[in-house]
């Protein structure tokens, strides 16, 4: 059915712009896409009489966000705040309703194509700059975006090998544990507070 294509597609898309946006593709791109991904995401369930309905932990969770970042909307007389919030919601509920209609075949192509995109940036990286156990920058002159880009691949993976531990082959359960574990040491070399948290 189409809609498994679609939504691989969609989300191929906005992680790559995602997890390379930091300091080299300018974030309007990422922003843009995602606003223009939500729009026809919900023209597709429309038409495809998909269910489009999120859990009540995330609606919760949406809710708490939009309201503390309406209130610092309000303080710092800036539309910012609020503009991070509605962006947050169109992410979330478009990126589950994707991820909820993806069949497991194209959910297992979308993970090789994230192992493509880590290998890449790790290449980059160690071209880039050697490797320093603090604060290291790599490809992306910054250990703020280094540390961004590494909790992407730390938090998908894991996550996927939780889910998946007893589905896949051992051969390909190594190569997701060997991800995680070089995750972790590049976001531990950052030394990035956000990123860790």
């Amino acid at each position: 059915m189409p809609v498994n294509i679609i939504p691989l597609l969609f989300i191929s898309a906005a992680s790559f712009l995602n997890i390379f946006s930091y300091g080299y593709l300018p974030t309007i791109l990422f922003e843009g896409f995602i606003l223009i991904q939500s729009f026809f995401i919900y023209f597709i369930s429309l038409y495809y009489k998909l269910s489009y309905k999120l859990p009540n932990s995330i609606n919760k969770f949406l809710v708490v966000n939009l309201f503390f970042l309406i209130i610092s909307s309000i303080f710092q007389s800036s539309f910012y705040s609020i503009s991070r919030s509605i962006a947050l919601i169109f992410g979330v509920t478009s990126f589950y309703f994707l991820g909820a209609n993806i069949s497991r075949k194209h959910l297992f192509l979308f993970i090789k194509f994230l192992i493509f995109c880590f290998y890449l940036g790790v290449l980059l990286c160690l071209i880039s700059e050697k490797i320093s156990i603090y604060q290291y920058t790599g490809f992306f002159n910054n250990p703020n975006n280094l540390g961004r880009f590494f909790s992407y691949f730390f938090v998908i993976f894991l996550t996927f090998l939780l889910k998946y531990k007893r589905e896949i082959p051992q051969l390909f359960s190594f190569q997701i544990y060997l991800i995680i574990l070089g995750s972790f040491l590049f976001l531990s070399f950052s030394q990035a507070r956000a990123a860790i948290l």
